[in-house]
């Protein structure tokens, strides 16, 4: 299971006719059930995982490409964090697009 969490945006002042950016910032997390020995290998490749997948190829694809074209995808940090038998793998993310004119 997972889930991806908006945590808010900066926008940039925009001067004349060019149209300007915004970066959005996320956190995705991963959640696994398991004792932390045996989930050490999982947490490691769900970290890289997300890390491949949230790339600006990957992002610019279909409808929300047309309209709103990322440029910039950056995976600040992967975090692991386990409690009994729940492991959460989580990343700290930030894209920036442009907004259409």
């Amino acid at each position: 299971a997972g889930v991806v969490e908006y945590r808010g945006e900066n926008f940039e002042r925009s001067y004349g006719l060019r149209p300007t950016y915004v970066e959005v910032l996320f956190e995705v997390k991963v959640f696994l059930r398991g004792h932390r020995r045996e989930l050490v290998g999982s947490l490691q490749r769900w970290i890289h995982d997300i890390r491949e997948a949230l790339t600006v190829n990957n992002l610019n694809s279909g409808a929300l490409a047309a309209d709103k074209p990322v440029s910039l995808v950056d995976v600040d940090e992967g975090r692991v964090a386990v409690r009994g038998e729940l492991a959460t793998v989580s990343a700290s993310v930030r894209l920036r697009y442009r907004e259409s004119t």
